[in-house]
């Protein structure tokens, strides 16, 4: 797992009028441990509130299955989008007891 340094600049202006910017990316090869359909991962939190501001989804394209129904994939997204906004597991967090 990992957070998209291309996209993630520490001090740089930001998106405005956003309280959090979800990067979303489809690639198997960022590591889709164990067959896992897809992983989240909170990459920069707020030091005041501690809420996540920056966060990266990555869904693993060959574990997704395209005759499912959409539901069923839309639920791993959204799965993914909550490990996102409870901070989920980041090696850039400091501040998290996760």
């Amino acid at each position: 797992m990992w957070c998209p340094v291309a996209v993630y600049a520490a001090g740089g202006a930001g998106v405005s009028n956003a309280d959090l910017v979800v990067y979303v990316v489809a690639n198997q090869a960022n590591g889709c441990p164990d067959g896992a359909a897809a992983w989240a991962l909170s990459c920069d939190y707020d030091t005041v509130t501690l809420r996540p501001t920056f966060a990266t989804i990555n869904i693993c394209p060959y574990t997704m299955d395209p005759d499912s129904v959409v539901e069923a994939n839309l639920a791993t997204i959204v799965h993914e989008l909550m490990h996102s906004l409870v901070g989920g597991h980041s090696a850039h967090c400091s501040v998290c007891s996760v």
